[in-house]
């Protein structure tokens, strides 16, 4: 009996260590809960030609566990979190592309402007 609650316990902590880390900090205090948007995305690298202001900013990386992590969850994961933060664009940084010398996840910090 004790063994099956400790298998359980393993298997349930395996299952919840599968996504993703996501860590979202919003700087603003008016969050848009559950919506969606139209965002401007600034890839690594690119310059934001307009005037803006940074309110936010997420980091979505591997936890070593990670399986559902390829690039086009992360950049839903992102794009949701900017439009809750009420944000106009995403400037992206940090970007890791899948590897297998790394990680098999696609990973990406990004910051939540509003213009």
């Amino acid at each position: 009996m004790r063994y099956k609650l400790v298998a359980g316990l393993f298997g349930l902590a395996l299952l919840a260590g599968c996504e993703p880390s996501v860590h979202v900090v919003d700087y603003s205090n008016d969050q848009v809960t559950g919506a969606t948007c139209d965002l401007d995305i600034y890839s690594q690298g690119l310059t934001v030609s307009e005037a803006f202001k940074v309110i936010g900013e997420i980091s979505v990386r591997d936890t070593g566990f990670s399986l559902n992590c390829g690039k086009e969850v992360v950049m839903s994961k992102i794009k949701t979190a900017a439009c809750e933060a009420n944000a106009d664009a995403v400037q992206l940084f940090n970007v890791e592309h899948p590897s297998w010398r790394s990680s098999t996840c696609f990973q990406a910090d990004g910051r939540f402007l509003k213009y």
